[in-house]
């Protein structure tokens, strides 16, 4: 009896919030400003909720015989298993042509009802409460910062603009000359799903939840080692990293990353036997599968570290164990590659592995964008120290880095060893920005948090180190704010503008988008000349990636005349162009996409001249072909 009324709670309460958030949100005028804005945030919350609950159903059902230490780590790691399977699962309906709202709801409402059962159960077991209340601040502002349309390129382009493609097209397909979209796309087919039910702010919030179920793994495995302040010391060294804001606020896939990289680590220390062995090569796959840098991160190492070190599951079976799950939760994006493009890790290797609508050439130009520049043992320690002292991560860390050589650190030279295996990963493979070395921050938080509270310092050496690392802490959180106000949120997410307005603002070519959605036929189909950035086009469109070969320069060069041309292009479907001037600069001089001659151009704008202009502003013009 007690079980059913267990039941019922959880039941009734999220039927009502779903009568409430769906049926009743488009009821409340807007003339009553403070409580429409608070319903506005609180709607977007709860539909998060309900996702994170569905996740953590999902992965949980999955983990139904597993045993966990405690009822955070239960949350932590089923939430992510769910998340994954529910980005594979969106995957392979999205491949069979099954892009429904009412498909998706009718395996999440479950599922979410399964997770808040579990959760409303067992919620006296739950931890993570008071470093909620003690980073809040942080929290809230990354929140707000999900109330903002998309600004990003690379969103637009195709984090954001390939998941929208395939909903307009009502399936996942192929997109020829569009390279990016070849990518493994875990986190974006969460960015389908958010896009398909509701809308592109619970998108970025799908990927701020990521970055906090991250936070929240910090503090459990920094709790487990450190104690209570080690785990909240660990917690605020994450959550107060500006970069984690500003990625908070991108709809990209970086802390889905560093979630799915940290686990597979995780999983190892929280599960001495072969279900840790299993559980990380689960999460490694899953880290694979959102990103083609998350094979380089976690694959060799780990494969390494089973066969070698691990305490109990060790040796060939248990790490040849270790690489079969992981490629296999990696397969489902080999195998659509193989189906699209004959190689299943697109575009790299293609010299070995080949691939559709590529060459030798594009593949070089595709590798010099991406790869790193020339290295050596002075370069990699000066990139350590500039990544260590950037401001967007937080002074403190370079000056805790010594604690790393306490004694007391030998026992987490797992740990430790991987942090320096990363730096050099990130170093001598991978493009050197900031944002990709965001994984490397977590187990550094990790670490300096359990040694900051396990470390016996002299009194007065704890409360100098401490009152440090308070202040750049305090730096980090006068960052955010410089950052949030910088791009104007508060604007938006505090409903002071309207979206158009706001997107109008910020992004120079938005007019022209709007302008195509509301002035030409439904029919139409436009050809974007240089910009990639296509998410806010409600119409059918062909765009070519910049590091992809360009249908369109050819027909340019290879025609005789503007007629031929406009042949071609009705062949294609095509009845308006976009052309983006600063665009077609920026690209062509990066990356050389269109390599026109003078004869070229001039019969570029001999065709522009023969069609008529609809719109024409700020560098962006729209013309109907005749």
């Amino acid at each position: 009896m007690k079980d059913n009324r267990e039941l019922k709670l959880p039941l009734v309460f999220l039927l009502f919030l779903l009568l409430f958030t769906f049926i009743l949100r488009n009821q409340i005028s807007q003339e009553f400003f403070l409580f429409y804005l608070f319903y506005y945030q609180l709607s977007h919350l709860f539909i998060l909720f309900f996702l994170f609950l569905a996740f953590y159903g999902t992965g949980r059902l999955i983990l139904k015989q597993s045993k966990f230490p405690a009822f955070l780590e239960e949350i932590i790691i089923s939430f992510s298993l769910g998340a994954g399977a529910w980005a594979i699962f969106v995957l392979l309906l999205g491949l069979l042509g099954v892009i429904r709202k009412e498909v998706y709801l009718l395996f999440l409402i479950p599922f979410s009802i399964y997770g808040l059962f579990l959760l409303v159960k067992n919620r006296k077991d739950f931890h993570f409460y008071p470093p909620l209340l003690v980073l809040s601040p942080f929290l809230y502002l990354a929140f707000l910062g999900i109330f903002t349309p998309p600004l990003s390129y690379d969103a637009l382009a195709y984090h954001l603009a390939v998941p929208k493609f395939y909903i307009m097209q009502g399936k996942v397909t192929y997109l020829p000359y569009h390279l990016y979209s070849d990518f493994p796309f875990n986190m974006e087919m969460l960015y389908l799903l958010a896009l398909r039910i509701f809308d592109d702010y619970i998108v970025k919030g799908l990927h701020l939840l990521m970055g906090v179920v991250l936070g929240m793994a910090v503090y459990s495995w920094a709790r487990r080692e450190g104690g209570k302040k080690g785990g909240l010391w660990a917690a605020l060294l994450y959550f107060s990293i500006p970069l984690f804001l500003q990625l908070s606020t991108l709809a990209y896939n970086d802390l889905a990353l560093a979630l799915f990289v940290f686990l597979s680590f995780y999983a190892l220390s929280t599960f001495s036997n072969r279900q840790g062995v299993i559980l990380s090569g689960v999460f490694s796959g899953l880290a694979m599968g959102t990103k083609y840098t998350g094979i380089l991160f976690t694959l060799p190492f780990l494969f390494l570290y089973i066969l070698f070190f691990n305490n109990e599951e060790k040796g060939w079976k248990a790490a040849l164990i270790y690489l079969f799950v992981s490629l296999l939760t990696f397969a489902p994006w080999m195998i659509k590659n193989i189906y699209f493009t004959g190689n299943p890790l697109f575009p790299l290797f293609y010299p070995l592995l080949g691939g559709k609508n590529f060459s030798l050439l594009l593949y070089q130009k595709f590798l010099s964008a991406h790869r790193a520049s020339s290295a050596s043992l002075a370069g990699f320690l000066s990139y350590t120290y500039r990544l260590l002292w950037d401001a967007r991560f937080g002074f403190h860390f370079l000056l805790l880095i010594p604690l790393l050589f306490f004694p007391l650190a030998k026992k987490y030279k797992f740990v430790s060893l991987y942090c320096l295996y990363l730096l050099l990963i990130l170093y001598f493979f991978t493009y050197r920005g900031t944002r990709f070395a965001f994984p490397l921050f977590p187990f550094l938080a990790l670490l300096l948090g359990i040694l900051l509270n396990r470390i016996k310092f002299t009194r007065l050496t704890l409360i100098f180190l401490q009152s440090v690392v308070i202040f750049s802490l305090s730096l980090n959180w006068f960052k955010d704010m410089v950052y949030f106000n910088y791009y104007d949120f508060g604007k938006v997410s505090l409903r002071l503008t309207n979206r158009d307005e706001y997107l109008r603002e910020k992004l120079y070519f938005y007019p022209a988008n709007e302008f195509i959605n509301k002035n030409l036929p439904a029919n139409s189909r436009i050809l974007f000349v240089a910009d990639n950035q296509t998410y806010y086009c409600d119409l059918p469109y062909i765009s070519f990636s910049p590091l992809d070969k360009n249908p369109f320069a050819d027909l340019i060069r290879e025609s005789a005349n503007t007629k031929e041309v406009k042949s071609k292009l009705k062949e294609w479907g095509v009845t308006h162009i976009l052309f983006n001037r600063s665009e077609f600069k920026r690209v062509e001089e990066s990356y050389r996409p269109f390599a026109w001659k003078e004869k070229d151009l001039e019969k570029f704008q001999s065709f522009l001249a023969s069609c008529k202009k609809l719109y024409d502003q700020k560098g962006v013009s729209i013309y109907a072909l005749p």
